[in-house]
């Protein structure tokens, strides 16, 4: 039976760490904390990846013809290498990206609320409401209806 080496270990417990939402110690400024775009799901693609990149290249010297140039099996695991890279990095930028987009879309969110807040229309704030009911409550915007609110009635 096989022991575990340390660096093997050592690894697995960074990424742990990581998938479950990193190692910072620093201080949350804001009402919720920073989402982070290594997701479960990314971190999966990235295992699928190196277990099918890995075979690949592991195929390729395997099954190599010994009669071919080395070199041949070298460039075919550098281009699998780095199409490995490319799909890594795409999948974290595409993350990264959609973090942005939430944050972009909460944000116009909030300062339509705040328009809908300071304006009188009746139509607008019942358009807001009706679009607003999956979205979880936070913000100023919020608070200020829920003032207006109860001091409404």
């Amino acid at each position: 039976m096989k022991r575990w080496s340390f660096p093997t270990i050592l690894m697995g417990l960074l990424v742990l760490g990581v998938a479950c939402g990193g190692f910072g110690g620093g201080e949350i400024i804001e009402d919720r904390p920073p989402e982070s775009p290594l997701t479960w799901g990314l971190l999966m693609s990235w295992a699928a990846m190196v277990i099918g990149g890995g075979s690949a290249v592991l195929g390729i010297w395997v099954d190599r013809d010994r009669e071919r140039p080395i070199l041949f099996a070298v460039a075919m695991s550098g281009l699998i290498l780095t199409a490995l890279g490319v799909g890594a990095m795409q999948g974290f930028l595409d993350e990264e990206k959609a973090i942005k987009t939430r944050a972009d879309l909460e944000r116009m969110l909030d300062m339509v609320e705040d328009i809908a807040a300071t304006s009188e229309d009746p139509e607008l704030a019942a358009l807001l409401d009706k679009q607003s009911k999956n979205r979880r409550p936070r913000g100023k915007a919020k608070a200020k209806a829920a003032k207006s609110k109860g001091g409404a009635e």
